[in-house]
């Protein structure tokens, strides 16, 4: 197992103590098996078929170059594109990050029975537990693995000690190792793991890339090979990606909730909320543009309240000690980076991390989190058709103010954090409470198409005079008329 692996691969007994410690203890696993046939995509999905070589990847065509189809041949082997610069190496790149493997439906029972890193509703606790997680991942990284899925799932807490979970994806970091694969968690995955790419390498005064940069900038197929080195090794993932999963994984937990402080405002939190949707977006330039830019997350960070400034000044410590590194280390030549990288930083990493939970140590010193909120505003009212929710707002589905009290929405209305543990119970009140409203409104038109009925088997005495007058009107006299 892969456990076991980690382990064999420690160089000292301390190495050996401190991976025992934080990686969780299985005890039985295997691949479940039905009808005695092992359960995976190749048999259940697609029922024992191989998808044919030519359906994999559709035939690209690129303006200014020549349309190709790619294949499933790693690049590295006869057959692959050749010219680490053309534009056809680097779509090749691009598909080949997606090839099909077969998966295998496997369980694993561990001794630990553990919770998340998001349950953590203390500042102190969680700069505790993410000092413990550096000095886990510092140390798999010394042992030459990169765990490649760090996310805030994956951070699990048993009896006050952390526990890196989910060891599917990490892998042996060695020189022959591509690591052609993407992995990782979407909000979590590192800049350059999300890309594929050297996002930090400089281009030199030729705007041509220096030596270990994965793609040319130029368009012509024809001339940019030769600009280029030849021997290179494609994208790899090293433990400066796994530090920075890390990193997002912080700013993931203390953005996404709000300081539980008397004196805080509505104003200030629908601030943070809306700093926090800039990070966390779909739009990886964006996020990209965040992490590298120096005046982006600093200014942002000061959404935070008062009493958790010291917490935006790490991260914004954090980040440039991330960003400086990636620099050094790209502007040598990448093929050379290894699983020591990340070690001149780790140790950083974890010793800050325990002052600042040593700073918000003591009940009065400590900050209290929030639950966790949905991921954005707009996401909170599923299946909610013709209404809106605004910041502090109530909207009725003319998208005017609703001066009616209702129960679901006022919840929202109230504050901008919603403090369900989660969307299906969110989602269950609103069902209950638009069911309950169109029962009242069923019921009203009942009642008024009863009153009609009777209204016109026993018209009143006013009614029946009304009607008269009405009858005669036609039958106004000439005179009258003129």
């Amino acid at each position: 197992m892969i456990r076991q692996r980690i382990l064999d691969d420690a160089k000292t007994e301390e190495q050996k103590d401190i991976l025992k410690r934080h990686l969780l203890t299985p005890l039985y696993s295997g691949d479940v098996v039905i009808a005695g046939q092992r359960d995976n995509t190749h048999s259940l999905i697609r029922r024992g078929s191989d998808v044919p070589q030519d359906k994999l990847y559709p035939t690209i065509h690129v303006e200014g170059a020549s349309a190709f189809t790619t294949s499933t041949i790693p690049e590295d082997e006869p057959g692959a594109p050749q010219g680490t610069g053309t534009i056809a190496h680097r779509i090749h790149r691009l598909l080949a990050s997606v090839m099909l493997h077969d998966k295998s439906h496997h369980r694993i029972v561990f001794a630990e029975v553990a919770r998340t890193i998001e349950h953590v509703q203390s500042v102190k606790e969680v700069f505790k537990f993410a000092g413990q997680a550096t000095t886990a991942l510092d140390t798999m990284h010394g042992c030459g693995w990169v765990h490649r899925d760090i996310s805030s799932g994956n951070i699990l807490i048993v009896d006050d000690v952390v526990k890196l979970g989910d060891l599917e994806y990490t892998k042996k970091m060695d020189n022959e190792n591509k690591h052609s694969t993407r992995s990782g968690t979407a909000f979590f995955m590192s800049i350059e793991a999300k890309t594929h790419e050297y996002e930090f390498v400089p281009l030199s005064d030729s705007n041509q890339p220096v030596q270990g940069y994965s793609w040319s900038t130029s368009t012509d197929v024809e001339d940019t090979s030769a600009a280029c080195p030849q021997e290179l090794l494609p994208f790899r993932y090293n433990p400066l990606h796994d530090l920075e999963s890390l990193w997002w994984v912080l700013v993931y937990l203390l953005l996404r909730r709000h300081a539980e402080i008397a004196e805080d405002t509505s104003k200030r939190r629908d601030e943070q909320i809306m700093f926090y949707d800039q990070l966390f977006t779909d739009n990886n330039q964006i996020r990209q543009s965040m992490f590298q830019k120096p005046g982006k997350f600093r200014n942002g960070r000061t959404t935070l309240h008062s009493r958790m400034r010291p917490v935006g000044d790490w991260l914004e410590w954090a980040r440039g000690l991330l960003v400086n590194r990636y620099v050094e280390v790209e502007s040598r030549d990448v093929t050379k980076i290894d699983h020591t990288v990340g070690a001149q930083i780790a140790s950083s990493l974890s010793a800050q991390s325990n002052a600042i939970a040593e700073r918000f140590s003591g009940d009065k010193l400590d900050v209290k989190l929030s639950q966790l909120r949905p991921a954005r505003l707009r996401d909170i009212t599923p299946e909610q058709p013709g209404a809106a929710v605004a910041i502090g707002t109530s909207l009725d589905s003319r998208g005017e103010g609703s001066s009616k009290k209702r129960p679901f929405k006022q919840d929202v209305a109230d504050s901008t954090t919603v403090h369900y543990q989660d969307l299906q119970e969110y989602a269950e009140k609103s069902k209950r409470a638009k069911l309950e409203e169109k029962e009242i409104q069923e019921r009203q038109q009942r009642e008024r198409n009863n009153l009609e009925v009777l209204s016109e088997e026993h018209p009143s005495e006013s009614d029946a005079k009304g009607k008269g007058k009405a009858k005669e009107i036609p039958g106004r006299s000439d005179a009258e008329s003129a």
